[in-house]
């Protein structure tokens, strides 16, 4: 179904609103995995390389943009920035960008209410 498809049934109302419903779910989905990792007792930071393998660094042996996002997320929401900052600095402009989207969205929600 293309976009002008969503927008006519109602379900997408602007390009706007679906990146920041998007940046939502994205924060949801990264929430439930953070705590399933913390209530199942796994430490996806330890030495031992548990984590989501990354097929671009598989097939060309260099890191991607995404590459440790996973553990930058994970020691974001442990409030350890500077380490989260290491792992990988794009976690900060996608937190911003998605906070951002969420609140506009919120925003135009209540307005329109």
């Amino acid at each position: 179904m293309s976009n002008s498809g969503l927008q006519a049934s109602g379900w997408l109302r602007s390009s706007e609103e679906g990146l920041a419903l998007l940046g939502v779910g994205m924060a949801v989905v990264a929430g439930l995995a953070a705590i399933a990792f913390f209530g199942l007792g796994l430490d996806p930071l330890a030495a031992d390389g548990f984590g989501i393998p990354c097929v671009f660094r598989a097939v060309t042996g260099m890191a991607c943009p995404g590459c440790g996002m996973t553990r930058a997320l994970l020691l974001a929401s442990q409030w350890q920035w500077s380490e989260a900052w290491r792992m990988n600095p794009l976690l900060f402009p996608l937190l911003a960008a998605c906070g951002f989207g969420a609140l506009r969205t919120a925003g135009r929600r209540v307005s329109a209410s």
